[in-house]
């Protein structure tokens, strides 16, 4: 959904063609009209630009910078991996494409000026008001990190392995607290979740659930 809430972008599945698409409704009206229609296998994740007039979506093809108004792909770069998650940095000025680590993509040129290699899909937070992401990489690898998202400049500040100790396994879901100074991760095989410190990565407290989470939301 857009910040200014007059729109919203959804992937949907052609099971006649079959493609995946994606679809633009207008939420005064809710008509819809599709974009960037062609013979992907499927969207994974779909991210509004700052400005509201592109969108980004993460698709077997690589990542599509779609056009809002017009519903053209404008550019793709390619994906050297499947597109798992894509988050908008604070200023607005770069993208963190998750896929085998990440990259930092910065907008303006639709380039790629940092990757950060590691396992598959991670789960990715963005610091709201400073250039910081934090990561954690699900099932087999449990292990959290904290990047600096500074374009070019961008590296890990620390990594954290919650595979240590044993009772926090499988991690797949994270969020920043309020203050942005806590990290939670939702471990559902584990059924648990592992709660850290930003700045430096230390694990605080492993709180147990009754069942498995799969998602996370902090207020």
């Amino acid at each position: 959904i857009a910040p200014s809430g007059t729109f919203a972008v959804f992937s949907s599945v052609n099971f006649t063609a079959p493609t995946n698409e994606l679809t633009y409704i207008d939420l005064a009206t809710f008509q819809t009209r599709g974009m960037a229609n062609g013979a992907f296998f499927y969207f994974s994740d779909i991210a509004i630009l700052p400005g509201e007039q592109r969108i980004l979506a993460g698709s077997s093809a690589g990542t599509l910078e779609v056009d809002v108004a017009t519903g053209q792909i404008v550019s793709t770069l390619p994906a050297g991996d499947v597109i798992a998650e894509i988050a908008i940095t604070h200023d607005g000025a770069h993208a963190i494409v998750s896929r085998a680590g990440y990259s930092i993509v910065e907008l303006a040129t639709m380039t790629i000026v940092a990757d950060l290699p590691g396992a598959l899909f991670p789960r990715i937070a963005v610091h709201p008001s400073a250039d910081r992401a934090v990561a954690v990489y699900p099932i087999a690898h449990e292990r959290l990190e904290a990047s600096s998202t500074s374009g070019a400049a961008a590296m890990r500040t620390w990594t954290t392995d919650l595979g240590i100790p044993d009772e926090v396994d499988a991690p797949y879901a994270l969020a920043l607290t309020p203050d942005h100074r806590t990290v939670v991760a939702a471990c559902p095989v584990s059924r648990n979740l592992a709660v850290a410190d930003v700045a430096t990565g230390a694990l605080l407290d492993v709180i147990p659930l009754d069942g498995a989470s799969h998602a996370l939301a902090v207020s």
